[in-house]
């Protein structure tokens, strides 16, 4: 056979186990990052208010229009969450995977979390040509116990990590062709687009770009990557400048002096944010990010300390430290330092370690070391550390907080008023604002409280800064975060905080939902006649609900009491029948008690009716109970206000005169209401002495029959 021909066979037959081996790898690699981050995916950690802000701000763009669901500040860049409508529209809409728009966004981060660790994995093979270190470095990605949480919620730092990760790769395969420097640079500015401080990795992306460029136009290739990075960036300021928003009111000639965000003001505030302290601020972080994944944290960190040694012979791996270091020297500048700040340093680290290890592994066959023997352990090692991350995992995969989150917005739609005031955490803004979710009555006054506190439109213009203007508080453990309160002030810096203080103090638990250690509670603020009852809905079912439990034909049953029937449960009926408007009801309880308990010789009432020992049904005692006798008179002159029907009070006023004559007694020379016409203490009712019961004393009563029945010393 020809030479030439064996040696194309000898050649293919090399290059199809290696290309297959690869694939496996790979998609081996992919699983795992679609298996760690989807397992549990809606139940954990929770709904964080930012997720909620994200989704909101997609919606309000997708379905009203609007640059952001409050007034835009230029806190970030638009694309972040036109990146997450866009998916949405994709899918069907923002509750095609479960009841909350966050699962939808999640589905999104999963698929943001499959792509970027495929893309470690390809720039990792690229740079080492090792296909057992591009498998650990995506592995240890992919199944972080720190990043598991965290790539699965909805941060806009998994999507610009993404993109940078794009970046990165379309600059390790260039290969000198400006097409793929054109890429970097377009993918480097959609990171930007969707998390504004991505712009801290412009440095080390140009030293990249000029190092990874064909030395024949190298200078080209560097100009062309940062003008159009530095241009695509530059739009942010002139979408600003375009609006009148970028500096503040009145310091242009031709700028608006009423009052208005500023791109500048927005900045200066975030710089002032954070205690200046620097790296030990960061230090508290650090300590808690390492206590979670240290394996990731301390090699990732030595790896890219390691890079910084490689500044002549692998200029790629030195500038993915580079990188890495802006990274740190970002979060350590003694700002403002959230948990999810650390994304895109995961994805860095993670580049470190594959590319050292894939050096190392490099070096060592050089020196001599089996291929195959070098593929083993590193393969044995991948395998042990996913078991090993299985058993760190083992809360993002088991524990569920979201219940009671998922039960309170329910609870909101199906009980609240839809025109309510509320202040909440942001995770369900988009469920209360939604007409599929609520059945056609959205909740439009149903607020983040941090926009709340800190957005003129509705601070000063729906709450009026008055914290009387409020609801309703939907509380969850995320307010509580945001909030620092010493000796009795919030100290979050520049919110008009006592809104909230005001309203919590001036209000009550009326539900509590609970799930694990996460637990929400909605209270309503304290406001006085400000409503009828008959327009609160929660009322109104409780209500109903009472009726069909309790009511039968007028007859109000106590199913745990043998089905007796006492004149204090009619006297209890009567008046929140009053309460509610329910005429109907009140005259059939009326009408009841007046049949079957109003019998005796006088107008009280007999306390207690049900089946006897012969089985028929009636009087069980004849007595009668002072504070049902009261009630009953009570509800009887309400309903001659409210329904304006005067037979109602003259009944009233019939048992008002046999309560002073059959239920009082003169103590010490002044009359006193005893417990019943039986405790008057003359003997009838089998008592020497007059009998009170203190809890049957009602003065608010006192001063309504006083004018009604003047006769008497009420």
């Amino acid at each position: 056979m020809n030479k030439k021909v064996v040696a194309q066979r000898n050649r293919i037959t090399r290059i199809i186990p290696s290309q297959w081996l690869d694939r496996c790898a790979l998609v081996a690699a992919l699983l795992v990052a679609a298996l760690f981050t989807g397992l549990n995916m809606f139940h954990y950690p929770q709904y964080e208010s930012d997720e909620g802000t994200y989704m909101a701000s997609a919606w309000a763009m997708f379905e009203q229009g609007q640059l952001s669901y409050y007034t835009y500040t230029y806190d970030h860049p638009l694309l972040g969450w036109f990146q997450i409508g866009m998916w949405t529209k994709l899918v069907g809409g923002f509750f095609t995977f479960g009841m909350s728009s966050v699962d939808t966004g999640r589905l999104l981060m999963l698929l943001v979390t499959v792509l970027s660790t495929l893309l470690i994995f390809l720039i990792v093979r690229q740079a080492t040509g090792r296909t057992v270190a591009a498998l650990l470095a995506a592995v240890i990605f992919a199944a972080s116990p720190l990043g598991v949480g965290l790539h699965r919620q909805v941060w806009l730092d998994n999507i610009a990590t993404l993109w940078l990760l794009a970046s990165l790769y379309a600059l390790i395969s260039a290969k000198g062709r400006l097409s793929r420097i054109v890429l970097s640079a377009i993918a480097f500015s959609l990171a930007f687009w969707t998390k504004e401080v991505f712009a801290i990795f412009l440095p080390g992306m140009l030293y990249l770009t000029f190092t990874q460029a064909h030395f024949a136009h190298r200078r080209f290739a560097f100009a062309l990557w940062g003008t159009t990075t530095v241009s695509a960036m530059s739009l942010f300021v002139l979408l600003a400048l375009l609006k009148d928003e970028l500096l503040p009111p009145g310091v242009l000639p031709w700028s608006s002096q009423e009052a208005h965000v500023s791109l500048v003001d927005t900045y200066l505030y975030q710089i002032s944010r954070g205690n200046g302290e620097g790296f030990l601020a960061f230090g508290a972080f650090l300590e808690q990010w390492v206590g979670v994944d240290y394996l990731l944290m301390l090699s990732g960190l030595a790896a890219a300390g390691l890079g910084l040694l490689f500044w002549r012979r692998d200029r790629y791996f030195f500038g993915v430290s580079i990188l890495t270091f802006s990274c740190l020297l970002f979060l350590g500048r003694g700002g403002v330092v959230l948990h999810y700040y650390v994304i895109p340093l995961l994805a860095l680290l993670t580049l470190a370690l594959g590319l050292s290890v894939g050096h190392i592994a490099n070096v060592a066959i050089r020196r001599g070391v089996p291929k195959r023997a070098i593929a083993l352990a590193l393969l044995v090692f991948t395998v042990m550390l996913v078991q090993g991350d299985v058993h760190a995992n083992s809360i993002n995969f088991t524990a569920d907080r979201t219940p009671a989150q998922r039960e309170m917005v329910n609870w909101i739609a199906g009980n609240l008023p839809s025109d309510s005031v509320m202040l909440m955490d942001a995770y369900p803004w988009v469920e209360l604002h939604d007409s599929s979710f609520t059945g056609g009555s959205p909740f439009p006054n149903a607020h983040y409280f941090q926009p709340a506190l800190n957005d003129p439109a509705v601070r000063d213009g729906i709450l009026q800064d008055n914290w009387r203007n409020i609801d309703y508080l939907a509380y969850s453990p995320s307010m509580d975060k945001s909030f620092s309160w010493i000796n009795g002030e919030i100290a979050n810096e520049g919110q008009s905080l006592p809104l909230i203080k005001d309203a919590s103090e001036n209000s009550d638990a009326i539900q509590t939902f609970k799930s694990g250690d996460w637990e929400m509670e909605i209270r309503r603020v304290r406001k006085p006649h400000q409503y009828p009852a008959t327009d609160n809905p929660i009322l109104a079912k409780t209500w109903a609900s009472y009726k069909e439990r309790f009511i039968e034909s007028g007859r109000v049953v106590d199913p745990k009491a043998n089905q007796i029937t006492t004149s204090e449960g009619q006297s209890y009926a009567l008046l929140r029948a009053v309460y509610m408007d329910d005429q109907q009801t009140f005259n059939e309880v009326w009408g009841w008690t007046q049949d079957n308990l109003q019998v005796r010789k006088d107008a009280l009432f007999s306390w207690q009716w049900g089946t006897r020992s012969d089985q028929t049904q009636g009087v069980l005692d004849e007595d009668a109970a002072t504070d049902a006798d009261q009630d009953i008179a009570l509800a009887l002159l309400f309903a001659a206000q409210r329904w304006d029907a005067p037979e109602y009070q003259r009944e009233a006023l019939e048992i008002i005169h046999a309560i002073w004559k059959q239920e009082t007694a003169t103590i010490d020379k002044r009359p006193v209401v005893v417990a019943g016409n039986w405790a008057q203490g003359d003997g009838a009712g089998g008592s020497r002495q007059p009998i009170v019961n203190p809890s049957y004393f009602a003065p608010y009563e006192y001063r309504i029959f006083a004018d009604v029945d003047p006769e008497h010393r009420w």
